[in-house]
Parts: structure tokens; C-alpha cells; sequence
């Protein structure tokens, strides 16, 4: 089984910005947004998503014990001033725009995973 160091120097050795980590327990705060706002999200229901359900993780990964995050740094390289009011800043830095790579590194970091266990 791999240590939660290893996992963290496998982020960083793919240069991710930094990562975390948290329980797969329900997200009870956002529960209670999402109640308090139901009728500003009543429209979710209507094309079939489920906030709600999206609040427990086990959900989706009944088995899950730990989230991972990984952060990315969007804001890595500097764009010219003057194309900031024609594109919005993570957009000229996400991996479907640029291909510079981020989907190959999250490849690597799933398959380092399955592999460590």
C-alpha cells in the first residue's frame, strides 16, 4: 500500500501545484445550501441531475474512503493585459485549449494509484 507521502511526491513529480486530502463523508454544508437555495437549482431536477445525491461521494464510489485533490496553477504563465477582456484567463490555460498536457499528467497520476494500491 502506498504512503500518503508517496502520493503526494507522485503529484508533485507531476508537477501539480499542490494536493489534499479530505474523508469521502457526505458534504453536509453544501446539503444545507442546497436546501436553503432549492428553488434557485429546481431547474437541475428538470434535466435529470441530482445535486442532492452529488453531496455523498459513496454515491458514486461506494467503496471510497479519501478524496484526493489535485490543484492545478492556472496563472503559471502571464497572457497579455490586453486579452484579458476576450478571454477569460483559465480558459487560455486549460489542457482542452492549450493540449499542454494536464490530462496526460491526471493519466499518470490515476494509473500510479491502481498500481500502488
Amino acid at each position: 500500500m502506498v504512503s500518503r507521502d508517496e502520493i503526494i511526491n507522485k503529484a508533485h513529480k507531476l508537477d501539480f501545484a499542490d494536493i489534499g486530502f479530505t474523508t469521502a463523508d457526505p458534504f453536509e454544508s453544501q446539503r444545507k445550501i442546497l436546501k436553503k437555495r432549492e428553488a434557485e437549482y429546481a431547474w437541475t431536477a428538470a434535466i435529470g441531475r441530482d445535486l442532492m445525491a452529488g453531496t455523498d461521494p459513496k454515491n458514486e464510489l461506494p467503496e471510497a474512503r479519501t478524496i484526493i485533490v489535485l490543484l492545478e496553477l492556472y496563472f503559471s504563465k502571464s497572457y497579455p493585459r490586453n486579452l484579458e477582456p476576450f478571454f477569460g484567463r483559465c480558459y487560455l490555460d486549460d489542457d482542452r485549449v492549450t493540449q499542454d498536457g494536464m490530462a496526460v499528467r491526471l493519466k499518470a497520476f490515476r494509473s500510479f494509484l491502481s498500481e500502488t494500491g
